[in-house]
């Protein structure tokens, strides 16, 4: 089963450090796929300059690589987005296997941290 890599955030717009930020993460996981997940409502803004269908709309213009996949999973879901509730959503998609503790790996581009370490030491969330 291939790793993959999870980077959220509200993309409003996506831009240049964002697809570095991306690149970077699939680097050093290890990731051959980056699911681009643009939030309905970020918890950490009070709002959005564009909606949450234009945020989709440009990442899906703009992360164009085939080492991306844009998903609409919190925009679907609506209301504020919680990386518990999104990483839950996920692992029911993208099941574990024998040989990875998970195969999904975690960049939070809202809180501006990697969380890679965080994550491998909170099972709450894995």
């Amino acid at each position: 089963m291939k790793k993959i890599a999870i980077y959220g955030g509200s993309f409003d717009p996506p831009h240049k450090g964002h697809k570095l930020l991306a690149e970077n993460l699939a680097s050093v996981c290890g990731a051959e796929k980056v699911i681009i997940i643009p939030t309905a409502l970020s918890p950490f803004k009070n709002s959005s300059s564009a909606t949450a269908e234009d945020r989709l709309n440009m990442c899906k213009l703009f992360f164009k690589e085939d080492l991306f996949s844009i998903s609409d999973i919190e925009i679907k879901r609506g209301g504020k987005s919680y990386t518990v509730d999104t990483v839950s959503e996920l692992k029911k998609l993208y099941p574990e296997d024998d040989r990875h503790r998970s195969n999904l790996r975690q960049y939070a581009g809202s809180l501006r941290t990697n969380i890679l370490h965080w994550i491998e030491n909170n099972t709450s969330v894995i």
